[in-house]
């Protein structure tokens, strides 16, 4: 398009500004407002007699419809509106911080009424610990004079003596236990009369189940007295009901006598044979406590005319003597043994061939679950680098899952301990993740701790 020239931009404006003359003579009301102009001066005395009028009134509400000074004071409000608000959101300010500073006190002043509002810390307690609560509390044996009468009558008299020696610790170690607790259900079923119109197997596992409530009542039961009791149900369930009476108890005696013999004594020797492979000459053997597993597999290489020579940890605490019975039993046969306590651990490491350790059970997840104190030792090989097996028989391993040594454990006498404070806490057992254990070694061969599933899928 074209640019427009000077003469045609200004013939298009006189046509423009001579259509906007007619239409403004033709509409003379349009654009003309009816308020008239008022001065300065006028406005703002009319401005002051409304405020008056309103002070007067008490803040009450105006009727009427507004005049036109009332709209000019709305449109002169609306433009001054942007200066009002800031002048306000000043004095605000202001206003806060004045309140605030004469109202707060100072510093000090606030943190001591802080202080004395809160409430004082609570004292210190004096029971155990809150997160061993959940396990059994430890209870001395009561006298037999009592225990006769607060124990029912129909319990035999072989569970309640072996009652008194478990809580006693007298008879200790998962094997012995164990030994012991199927040894007198051995005698309660040769002497056990089923009554008319019931079914041996069912009663039978009724009365052994009492007894071995009665047992866990004074002891926890041990994961090798679990298994040996699951083995007994099991067998008792197993039998045939034409049975008679006689050839039923002798069939459970009999079940009772192989399993002792198989998954307890032989395995030992079984464990021995292939734990002595381990041991070559000159070595240097760290174990830990009392173990009947380790035991025999340290008496099987000196009868084997192995040279070598042991390093005895002792727990100290909890271990019932059964730190000398292992000593007495090493050096009765001529194996020279180094006795030192926990804390010379880190310092005996060094000179350390192999590590071999007992256990009270074998988790499916390879975890072992010992005497408290095995942990630290399988620490400290695993910091020298020291190969650790743990020798453990088939029949203590089990399905259950641990991960710490809380959720389940036992707790013993606190007497003997040292330290002045109330809140004594004796743990018996801890929990030896499998990362720390070379092998277990087993009747059935020395496996990793990743292969206990396994074996206990193949045991079932």
């Amino acid at each position: 398009m074209a640019e427009l020239s000077a003469e045609e931009k200004a013939q298009k404006k006189a046509e423009k500004a001579a259509r906007a003359a007619e239409f403004a003579k033709n509409n003379p009301n349009i654009g003309k407002t009816a308020k008239p102009k008022l001065t300065k001066a006028e406005r703002r005395a009319k401005q002051e007699a409304q405020r008056a009028a309103k002070v007067g009134e008490g803040g009450g509400k105006g009727g009427g419809d507004k005049s036109e000074a009332d709209k000019d004071k709305k449109g002169r409000q609306e433009g001054n509106q942007p200066q009002r608000q800031q002048t306000t959101r000043q004095q605000t300010t202001t206003r806060t911080a004045s309140q605030s500073n004469s109202s707060n006190p100072t510093p000090s002043r606030r943190k001591d009424s802080n202080a004395s509002s809160l409430p004082p810390p609570p004292p210190p307690s004096s029971t155990s610990l809150n997160l061993f609560d959940h396990l059994p509390p430890y209870r001395p044996p009561p006298p037999l004079s009592s225990l006769k009468s607060s124990l029912p009558s129909q319990l035999p008299r072989p569970i309640i003596d072996l009652g008194r020696k478990y809580s006693s610790l007298s008879i200790d170690g998962a094997n012995d236990r164990a030994v012991a607790m199927l040894t007198a259900f051995k005698s309660v079923v040769q002497s056990f009369t089923c009554p008319p119109n019931k079914e041996l197997r069912f009663h039978l596992v009724a009365v052994l189940k009492t007894c071995f409530q009665h047992l866990t009542e004074c002891r926890p039961h041990s994961i090798s007295m679990g298994n040996a009791f699951n083995f007994l149900k099991s067998h008792i369930l197993k039998l045939n009901p034409d049975l008679s009476s006689d050839d039923a108890k002798q069939e459970v005696t009999e079940g009772i006598d192989r399993f002792i013999q198989e998954r307890i004594r032989f395995a030992s020797s079984v464990i021995a044979r292939v734990g002595v492979d381990k041991i070559n000459d000159d070595d240097v053997i760290l174990t830990f406590s009392y173990s009947a597993s380790v035991l025999a597999v340290l008496l099987l290489a000196r009868e084997n005319a192995t040279p070598f020579r042991v390093i005895l940890v002792d727990p100290r605490v909890g271990d019932g003597g059964a730190c000398n019975l292992m000593a007495k039993s090493l050096l009765t046969r001529g194996v020279p043994v180094t006795y030192v306590g926990m804390e010379g651990v880190s310092y005996v490491m060094r000179d350390v061939s192999v590590v071999m350790l007992g256990a009270e059970g074998v988790m499916s997840n390879g975890s072992v679950f010992a005497r408290v104190g095995t942990l630290g030792v399988a620490q400290a090989a695993k910091a020298y680098r020291k190969p650790t097996l743990v020798c453990c028989e088939g029949y203590k391993f089990t399905n259950k899952v641990q991960l710490d040594s809380i959720t389940h454990n036992e707790l013993g006498s606190v007497e003997g301990m040292g330290g002045g404070g109330e809140d004594k806490l004796n743990l018996l057992y801890d929990l030896t993740p499998s990362e720390l254990v070379g092998g277990v070694v087993t009747e059935t061969g020395l496996l990793p701790g990743s292969s206990v599933a396994v074996l206990l899928r193949e045991m079932e």
